[in-house]
């Protein structure tokens, strides 16, 4: 995963790229886990746990008679978890992590199988790791909207970073062969906006990664064609146009119950 996922949580600017994330998406999560019920007694895992925000918001979800595990590969942003009486917080790639066979009540991922090789075998383990009727809900980005950018520098810029993130859509048949049931899946799409929190959300992010974008040895030793300072710097004040609207990412969402 280290090697597709560009961003690191040990940095100070992380935390910051991630509250912001968390503004943009923890109602869409928020509001999927109510319409599963997730309730008092539930034993969660949160993979990708990031800043935290969702692990905390489960860990008041299940009560004192649950459990969270809060699981990234990097856990700097969650420290401030770690004395959270319903939440055990581990350090572990999602490859690597050993969850026992039906122990959960409840699986939960948002934009992490989407950086990984074997998200398709991850899936089998995750449903594996549920008890009978547990719930697995997977969040997950696709940028097939990229093509349709209204602004040629913006789409350049992205296609850079995320033009190879397609593999959500396939999310939905990886499920259905597996031994679940009640899936559903829906997607969530809208136009972003400059100016706009999520505008903030992806100026942040692609500032953070401009030097891989922009200079030729580092873009090379990431496998993408390097994109001209002229046509970055067009992009950033794209999303500082409070006038500007284009698509731009789609989360596939989806939902189901182990049989």
């Amino acid at each position: 995963m280290e090697g597709r996922y560009w961003f690191d949580n040990s940095l100070t600017e992380e935390g910051a790229r991630l509250r912001l994330l968390e503004a943009i998406a923890d109602p869409r999560s928020i509001r999927l886990l109510e319409d599963l019920h997730v309730g008092q007694g539930w034993r969660c895992a949160e993979l990708g746990a990031g800043g935290g925000s969702m692990a905390l918001w489960l860990a008041h979800r299940v009560g004192a008679d649950g459990s969270v595990l809060a699981v990234d590969r990097d856990v700097t942003l969650l420290h401030h978890l770690v004395d959270h009486p319903s939440i055990e917080v581990v350090q572990s790639a999602i490859e690597d992590l050993d969850l026992p066979a039906g122990s959960l009540d409840l699986v939960h991922t948002r934009n992490v199988l989407m950086h990984c090789d074997t998200a398709d075998d991850i899936i089998g383990t995750l449903v594996e790791a549920l008890r009978p009727g547990g719930v697995l809900l997977l969040e997950e980005a696709d940028y097939f909207p990229v093509a349709g950018m209204t602004s040629s520098a913006l789409a350049e810029v992205a296609s850079a970073l995320v033009g190879r993130w397609t593999w959500a859509r396939t999310m939905p048949g990886t499920l259905a062969r597996l031994p679940v049931v009640d899936l559903e899946v829906t997607m969530d799409t809208s136009m972003l906006q400059g100016r706009s929190p999520e505008a903030a959300f992806w100026t942040h992010t692609f500032r953070s990664v401009e030097d891989r974008l922009t200079e030729p040895e580092l873009a090379a030793a990431h496998g993408i064609r390097p994109v001209r300072q002229v046509t970055f710097d067009e992009a950033m004040v794209c999303l500082t146009d409070e006038t500007f609207w284009t698509p731009f990412s789609a989360v596939v969402c989806a939902a189901c119950r182990k049989a």
